[in-house]
């Protein structure tokens, strides 16, 4: 991708392009790109990323494809979305399948905790065929607690940061537009209220006090970056919007912060990784390296500013506040080593930064411990 076809001022993107060319493209330094001072503390006190370590893995090859993995706030539980969506019990050593549960319904392409852990969203197809459903599981007897159904495929589904409202991507797909809609979680009358539909949302991202949310809005392969904020009512009203160039992931920092994005130029056919400071949409972070494929998932670590990136057959480590850890680390050649064989669909921390998990193509399930410098 062309970093000129990206936010910032001309002079801003001069010093980007001289930066990736002095470093050999393969390590950028935040505080002279950003052009800021940030001596704030790390999100929650925890190390940087320096490594990951796998300590177990789940053979899923008797269900169908993986598309999505969740942990429960207190670790003990893994949700898997597949065809079935099943939950995994973990002990933080292994995952016992003997313990585990399976849930209503079929392909299942998305789940998520809500933050207090009571509850469980999914969302996919009912029976194999439309109609496609979100469902709500009470996690302590594992009844339905609320679901609706539509002819629009579930892509996303998530909880806000206060548990009062499920937000899922639906369409995408052949010619259903895709679009973010909102959801009243009434948990009294178990029911799921539409209450909101906003049109050509491709992904979106809660921000942490709940009260807004960030959305790649795409029409006819125009793309921007807008936030937009809950009414009292949890009606979306927009409150920004910046044009940006292609992307296909969007994360919000868990301090919410950053702008985490995945570019997906498909006329050039370059992929790359952008980090923008939150209130001026400055760089902080240009991975100045294209992937040889699409970037398939990004997880960002609450604990620090590092990211996990999945690409074609390998991982990559990122911390784009100090600096890019290229391919060249060899704590991040030891990490593309162990996946070399198969693809990671989709990556997700838990809560507490201690683990990652991966969905992998070779239906397994692997969680990875985490590895840390000293604070």
């Amino acid at each position: 991708m062309n970093p000129s076809k990206i936010l910032g001022n001309p002079e801003e993107k001069k010093r980007i392009e001289e930066l990736l060319e002095k470093a050999g493209k393969d390590r950028v330094i935040d505080s002279v790109v950003s052009g800021r001072e940030d001596t704030s503390p790390r999100m929650l006190g925890l190390g940087g990323i320096v490594g990951l370590k796998e300590i177990t893995k789940q053979d899923m090859q008797n269900s169908g494809d993986i598309y999505d993995v969740a942990f429960s706030p207190d670790n003990k539980w893994l949700a898997v979305g597949q065809w079935p969506a099943y939950l995994l019990k973990f002990d933080g050593k292994r995952l016992e399948d003997e313990l585990a549960i399976k849930l209503l319904g079929k392909e299942t392409y998305s789940v998520a905790f809500s933050k207090c852990g009571r509850y469980i969203a999914t969302g996919g197809k009912k029976d194999g065929s439309p109609p496609y459903e979100i469902k709500i599981y009470a996690l302590e007897r594992m009844y339905i607690k609320g679901r609706s159904n539509s002819a629009i495929p579930v892509k996303k589904v998530r909880f806000s940061p206060d548990g009062k409202y499920v937000a899922a991507i639906r369409g995408g797909a052949g010619e259903n537009i895709p679009r973010l809609t909102i959801y009243k979680f009434e948990k009294k009358n178990e029911k799921l209220q539409n209450i909101h539909t906003e049109y050509n949302i491709t992904d979106f991202e809660f921000y942490p006090d709940g009260k807004s949310i960030a959305a790649i809005w795409n029409q006819h392969g125009l793309f921007s970056l807008g936030v937009y904020r809950f009414s009292n009512k949890g009606i979306l009203t927009p409150s920004s919007e910046t044009r940006i160039s292609p992307v296909s992931k969007l994360l919000l920092s868990p301090n919410g912060k950053y702008f985490v994005l995945a570019s997906e130029d498909k006329s050039t056919s370059k992929n790359e990784l952008i980090v923008l400071n939150e209130p001026s949409l400055k760089y902080v972070f240009l991975s100045g390296e294209n992937y040889d494929s699409k970037i398939d998932d990004i997880a960002h670590d609450p604990g620090s500013e590092c990211v996990v990136v999945a690409s074609g057959d390998n991982l990559g480590l990122f911390d784009y506040r100090i600096i890019s850890l290229s391919g060249h680390d060899p704590k991040v050649d030891d990490i593309n080593r162990s996946f070399q064989n198969y693809q990671v669909k989709k990556l997700r921390f838990s809560p507490d930064g201690k683990y990652l998990a991966a969905a992998c193509s070779d239906k397994f399930v692997r969680i990875m411990e985490v590895v840390r410098k000293e604070k």
